[in-house]
């Protein structure tokens, strides 16, 4: 598709509106895109719970957040890019609100605080071992709850110059 991507996203509901918009369902997009060599960072957010920025030389968390509706409940609705500069070693963290939102057997839930102690502590480890990390975190925090909400997770690790993209 042509144009920046708040275009292809708003092309996007536009089509999946046109299918759903009287059914009342809609889904949420976070959509980002990584210019490693170049060290920027664009996304367009469409409902979706903002994604979560780490920056572990500077021990900080950002919201990567900006307006966006979910996508398919209207047509013909703009969408807002947003951009900024990465620097080696950050970590973008986009996951669903089941990983936070799940509880326990007292009722507790995992919270997005604990999620941030955990990227904290396992910012030096490959984003699939962080991934897996939380994961299993998550499962023993639940106990033998039953699992009620979908978990996605995805984290990304903006390489320093001396390791190679990827």
């Amino acid at each position: 598709m042509a144009g920046g991507i708040d275009r292809v996203v708003a092309d996007i509901n536009d089509r999946l509106a046109s299918d759903i918009e009287d059914s009342g369902r809609f889904v949420t997009l976070f959509y980002a895109e990584l210019d490693a060599g170049g060290r920027q960072l664009q996304w367009v957010r469409a409902g979706h719970e903002p994604a979560q920025l780490y920056d572990s030389g500077a021990d900080k968390f950002e919201e990567l957040g900006g307006k966006g509706m979910p996508l398919g409940v209207f047509r013909s609705v703009d969408f807002e890019k947003q951009q900024r500069p990465l620097a080696g070693g950050q970590i973008i963290m986009i996951g669903t609100d089941g990983i936070w939102e799940t509880r326990n057997e007292q009722g507790q839930m995992f919270g997005k605080d604990r999620l941030k102690r955990l990227v904290r502590a396992l910012a030096d480890r490959p984003a699939r071992e962080m991934i897996l990390a939380v994961f299993e975190a998550v499962a023993g925090f639940r106990g033998s709850l039953r699992q009620e909400d979908d978990i996605t997770l995805v984290a990304v690790k903006v390489p320093t110059v001396s390791q190679p993209p990827g």
